[in-house]
């Protein structure tokens, strides 16, 4: 009787739902159809809100930091 348990380095799970011959895990199919490119942009554009909002309250956050280390 074998073990329903996977021997070390045997990752089953995300080829259980791919048919004879695809490589392509369940998790996501498609992942092999997305560019370098888009990922760039897409992480570019998810950084760019908070890159404006610390240059526009830079003066804020270097008041509070200094204040908060003066004694007194």
């Amino acid at each position: 009787m074998g073990s329903s348990c996977p021997r070390p380095g045997e990752f089953r799970a995300p080829f259980t739902a791919a048919a004879a011959g695809e490589t392509r895990g369940a998790t996501n199919p498609s992942f092999d159809q997305v560019g370098i490119g888009v990922l760039l942009v897409g992480a570019f554009l998810a950084m760019l809100p908070s890159v404006l909002a610390f240059l526009a309250l830079q003066r804020s956050f270097i008041r509070g930091l200094t204040s908060g280390a003066v004694k007194g």
